[in-house]
């Protein structure tokens, strides 16, 4: 089973006077340790850029060289369903597509372990975690499923496609990481 892990990092960052992927947590940029989180595992990983690319792609060839691929998103002005468009456009042998937001730095190994376990195991039409009761991320998608996340327009993500889907499997999580993400960390001045 072949998974492609597609992080989008494509956005203007608008609500803040920086790129908060570019803030610095433990040393490390934030969207380096997003990406972190997923290497160690036998998946694709696409990096989907725009905003700030060449100063992104720098950092990021830098660190991490073979294990992931750099997507460049012209059209990232329009909204996140432009990266989700250019990640898929770039992983058509995969038979699930995982979707996390570039700013998502806190998610456990031990969840995305969990989490592709029992997508071997199971292999539903869709995987969420859920932590709280609130859904969060990595989300990962039956190739099935491309057409209706193709359609997606604006600044949106999957929920629409995960909404639509009865039968989504949600995982229940002990990990803040999967729903905390830097605008709100930035937002209550936490970091």
């Amino acid at each position: 089973m072949k998974i492609s892990l597609i992080i989008p990092a494509a956005g203007l960052s608008s609500r803040h006077k920086e790129n908060k992927l570019l803030r610095k947590i433990d040393e490390k940029f934030v969207l380096e340790k997003t990406i972190s989180t997923f290497t160690s595992f036998p998946i694709q990983i696409l990096v989907v850029l725009g905003f700030q690319s060449k100063i992104i792609r720098k950092i990021l060839e830098n660190e991490f060289a073979e294990q992931i691929e750099i997507l460049e998103n012209k059209d990232f002005r329009s909204g996140k369903s432009s990266s989700i468009r250019a990640g898929i456009s770039a992983c058509e042998d995969a038979d699930y597509l995982g979707f996390c937001n570039g700013d998502l730095p806190f998610i456990s190994k031990e969840t995305v372990t969990k989490l592709l376990n029992i997508l071997d195991m199971k292999k539903p039409s869709i995987l969420a975690p859920k932590f709280q009761n609130q859904m969060g991320h990595p989300i990962f998608f039956d190739r099935r499923l491309c057409s209706e996340l193709l359609h997606i327009s604006g600044d949106f993500g999957g929920k629409s496609v995960v909404n639509a889907h009865p039968e989504t499997v949600f995982v229940p999580v002990d990990d803040s990481g999967v729903i905390i993400d830097m605008d709100r960390l930035l937002e209550n001045e936490k970091i």
